[in-house]
């Protein structure tokens, strides 16, 4: 019976002293890639049939960028195995590896042999065009020797001429739209052939696995490894149908990648958690404080009438540094962690090393929706529709960009915060027109209080107005806010509205709550004073 054995050896860049083993390239590709923020972590799979005793197998031409750390080898055999051990050799590219540079090079060379067929048929026709007109020229020519053609002979030639240039004009408009065709064509592989042609002179790696065979057998080997140019973030499609209050959310997860590899129908995996930040938990140090040390002003000497002292000279500055796509509908699983998540895509995935974007779907998620609008007059004279709803999935939403249609028509974009299973989702669906706000102030007055008028006293007047123009009773949230003082010397007094009647936070922050009929129109007037001492300048107001 055939004993199967599972190996996994991870290098850590170890060297070693080699004895005599036959070496062999392995026919890899790439089957599994779990695409990170910043990274991509790559799983090739090679298969070979080997007689017994040591070998070097090579997995050649690797990407520079990939991190010798994360070299994986798990191999599966049919015979007693042994891994010795696993390296990686850095070399510079040969030119001729790189088929695709070639396949582009051998297609831009087709194109070129087109255009100069083209060429030549044009060529060909000119010259039709030429000899038309030179025998039409002869004809009619006046000559002592020849006789005049009769009128039946001259109608001859011209329907000669007629007949054969209309052809020839219809060939030459079919060949000029050929040629633009095939220039476009060639503009689009040029633009394609110029970055590979850019990374041909570039460093490449080799793995190099060397094993042990104790009978010959057939080897699966897996590697697996970290390589940077890769990326992905969440982008949403968020669809709210106002007859049902139902909203539905299309998870997308938007791909990009210049490893130096193609990846063509991989399994994908997308996966929220962050190797750039490593495994350690920062640690807090101690916060000390002390005295400032005194800085002695420098002393100058006067000299001449003009008595200048030198100052102690100012504090330097403290300098800080500032900190296409296509759409493919797939469907993932999630496997959640305890510290990130991973969204396994259900189809094969292709995505070429070139930088260009590729959405694929992670997930589809109906919500039922609470709506209400939400209004702040003193910032924007406009009433926003909130759609509020709970995440049923399994799914982490991450924060991305959304775009945010209402029944099947866009509406604006926006921003999603990160929204966890069961939490809440609040969703803005843009400015509702059918409702109208406006604010205004009514009055602003200033007058001296104290027994000797050595306080300032500002009231403010201001009328907010909320008017319902749909067919439907709306609910609608209304705030603004009063000054906080932050010096006990000023004085803030809400005068209306009533404090006991409406709600208010320790932020100055005022909230109603209005339910209004159809048509139904609703006020508010805000006014509130500010005291304060009269030497005092008052910032804020």
């Amino acid at each position: 019976m055939m004993m199967k054995q599972w190996l996994s050896v991870i290098c850590l860049g170890t060297l070693s002293i080699y004895c005599y083993a036959e070496q062999k390239t392995l026919t890899s590709a790439i089957k599994e890639v779990t695409v990170y923020t910043d990274r991509a972590a790559i799983t090739r799979k090679a298969e070979i049939l080997l007689p017994a005793g040591e070998h070097e197998l090579y997995f050649n031409n690797l990407p520079a960028q990939l991190d010798n750390n994360s070299v994986q080898i798990n191999a599966l055999s049919t015979v007693p195995t042994t891994i010795l051990d696993v390296t990686t050799k850095q070399e510079a590219r040969l030119e001729d590896v790189n088929l695709r540079l070639q396949k582009i090079d051998q297609e831009i060379k087709q194109l070129n042999d087109q255009l100069n067929v083209l060429a030549d048929q044009e060529a060909l026709l000119i010259n039709q065009q030429e000899f038309i007109s030179k025998m039409q020229s002869g004809v009619l020519a006046p000559s002592k020797d020849a006789s005049r053609p009769s009128a039946q002979e001259l109608q001859n030639i011209m329907q000669f001429a007629k007949d054969n240039l209309a052809a020839i004009l219809e060939k030459q408009r079919a060949i000029a739209k050929q040629r633009t065709e095939l220039k476009k064509q060639l503009g689009v592989l040029q633009n394609e052939r110029y970055p590979i042609q850019q990374r041909k002179g570039f460093q490449v790696k080799n793995v190099v696995v060397r094993i042990n065979l104790q009978q010959a057998g057939k080897v699966n080997l897996d590697l697996t490894y970290m390589t940077y140019g890769a990326n992905w973030y969440p982008n949403y499609d968020a669809r709210f149908d106002s007859r049902n209050n139902k909203l539905s959310v299309t998870y997308l997860g938007v791909i990009s990648q210049r490893t130096g590899e193609d990846w063509q129908n991989v399994k994908l995996t997308l996966s929220t958690a962050k190797p750039n930040l490593g495994g350690n938990a920062p640690e807090l140090t101690s916060w000390l404080i002390n005295e400032a040390a005194k800085v002695k002003p420098l002393t100058g000497r006067v000299t001449g009438a003009n008595n200048y002292g030198s100052a102690a000279p100012a504090p330097m500055a403290v300098m800080r540094e500032e900190a296409a796509t296509t759409a493919v509908r797939q469907m993932a699983t999630v496997d959640t962690g305890i510290t990130s998540a991973s969204f396994n895509i259900d189809k094969p995935t292709s995505l070429a090393s070139d930088g260009s974007q590729q959405k694929v779907t992670i997930t589809d998620i109906d919500l039922a929706s609470k709506l209400q609008y939400l209004t702040v007059p003193k910032l924007a004279q406009a009433a926003y529709l909130q759609a509020t709803s709970i995440n049923n999935s399994d799914f982490p939403l991450l924060a991305g960009r959304l775009n945010i249609f209402m029944d099947n028509r866009f509406i604006t974009t926006g921003s999603l915060k990160t929204i966890m299973p069961k939490e809440e989702l609040k969703l803005d669906l843009g400015v509702d027109e059918g409702v109208a706000v406006t604010y205004k102030q009514l009055n602003r007055f200033t007058e001296k209080t104290g027994l000797t008028n050595s306080y300032h006293k500002v009231t403010y007047e201001y009328l907010l107005t909320v008017q319902n123009n749909k067919q439907t009773p709306e609910t609608i949230k209304v705030m603004d806010h009063i000054p906080v003082p932050q010096d006990k010397k000023i004085t803030v007094k809400l005068l209306s509205p009533n404090s006991k009647t409406i709600e208010q936070d320790k932020e100055g922050k005022i909230t109603w709550n209005w339910t209004l009929s159809a048509g139904e129109k609703k006020q508010a007037t805000v006014k509130f004073s500010v005291e304060y001492p009269v030497d005092m300048n008052i910032g804020g107001l």
